[in-house]
């Protein structure tokens, strides 16, 4: 593949031109998870400053749901996804 193909396949931001909307939706639903639900953010689990996890317990014990942040290739951070698919995930 040529180097043209490969940014055209790969690159997300011009495949979604409105993602500035999705980004700010991010922004919020996280903003709003912190806000609302108890939590233990930036806990470490390794030596490295970016090895950080949020942990929010569930009200209940039912189960476990982990959200592994694939990292965007360093354009998002686990903040701005912190809560972003929470209302969707939840069950009370």
């Amino acid at each position: 593949m040529t180097p043209e193909q490969i940014e055209r396949e790969y690159n997300n931001r011009q495949a979604v031109p409105d993602h500035p909307q999705y980004f700010a939706r991010w922004d919020r639903d996280s903003d709003y998870a912190r806000k609302t639900l108890q939590g233990q953010l930036d806990l470490a689990y390794g030596p490295h400053p970016r090895q950080r996890i949020d942990y929010f317990p569930a009200r209940n014990e039912r189960g476990l749901l982990v959200f592994i942040h694939g990292g965007s290739g360093g354009r998002c951070t686990r903040t701005r996804t912190r809560g972003s698919r929470r209302r969707s995930w939840r069950r009370d």
